[in-house]
């Protein structure tokens, strides 16, 4: 499963207790969705956490804020080590 997927599933997951990640979803399905969006996203699932009653809502939405904060810094770190490697293959092909 690619961190895309992974994030399509969460979003499925909290929809009964965080409606708008049915429009979140769309706009990840769409590669629409920036890093700021998936930040603002998080924000706004910090702060409806705050507000839940409901433990085990909260409990959930809890855990789905860690793993998109696993997935986003997993995606982060791909992204140096590809920015890293492009770097060296550039800095092989200057010395030829």
């Amino acid at each position: 499963m690619t961190n895309k997927e992974y994030m399509l599933k969460v979003l499925d997951l909290i929809q009964d207790i965080f409606p708008p990640a049915k429009d979140f979803k769309v706009l990840l399905e769409e590669d629409i969705l920036s890093q700021e969006m998936i930040n603002t996203l998080l924000s706004m699932l910090k702060e409806v956490s705050t507000e839940i009653a409901n433990m085990q809502d909260k409990e959930r939405l809890d855990k789905s804020i860690a793993f998109i904060h696993k997935i986003t810094a997993q995606e982060q770190a791909e992204q140096s080590k590809d920015e890293q490697k492009l770097k060296e293959l550039e800095a092989m092909f200057d010395q030829i």
